[in-house]
């Protein structure tokens, strides 16, 4: 199996390290080398992995805006247009006017977030499915074998601090599970033999 750049690079600086979950090192690391990379992750999307998944996320509004400021697109739902409308219609035009049609036919919120004022989401309680499940990349749609069953496969994009603490902290809940796990530089994790 060959390796990605990023992969590599993290290969080279901790192989053989076996205590990644603790080193705040490698987590600083995590986030510069995987930033804005779709990571796929060992869970199955499902409603409750989600959930779980964003509990750890403590991203207090007003401090930061980082993920909101960025100049990406945004995967916009017709339930979520439905939402800001019956909410908000003036919010429903805004994002009409921020609409384009990506090559998979998804429509996006392209750039800086416009519903973003002071670092606050001015439509938080009607936000896009996507921006409640962040770091969590619901668009992707890979299937994977978990435990002999095929899934759906949870993929997450790195893009700030908190979003790496979420995947630390669901690693870190993994393994607690299960004291032979062994997590590697890539982010995957293995199986110690005995």
């Amino acid at each position: 199996m060959l390796l990605s750049e990023p992969d590599q690079k993290m290969f080279a600086k901790y192989y053989g390290h076996r205590s990644l979950l603790a080193d705040d090192g490698f987590w600083d690391d995590v986030l510069k080398v995987y930033m804005n990379i779709n990571i796929p992750m060992p869970w199955a999307l499902t409603e409750g992995s989600i959930k779980r998944f964003t509990n750890y996320l403590v991203c207090p509004p007003g401090e930061c805006g980082e993920c909101c400021n960025k100049p990406w697109f945004t995967p916009v739902t017709q339930a979520d247009l439905e939402r800001m409308g019956h909410n908000d219609p003036q919010a429903l035009q805004t994002a009409i006017e921020h609409l384009v049609v990506g090559k998979t036919g998804i429509m996006n919120i392209q750039g800086p977030c416009p519903f973003l004022r002071d670092n606050f989401c001015s439509i938080y309680s009607y936000r896009p499915d996507c921006c409640r499940s962040f770091p969590i990349q619901t668009e992707i749609h890979a299937k994977v074998n978990l435990d002999g069953q095929e899934v759906e496969q949870m993929w997450v994009r790195v893009k700030c601090k908190p979003g790496v603490n979420v995947v630390r902290g669901m690693f870190r809940e993994m393994m607690a599970k299960e004291s032979r796990l062994l997590l590697l530089p890539n982010l995957n994790i293995v199986m110690e033999n005995s």
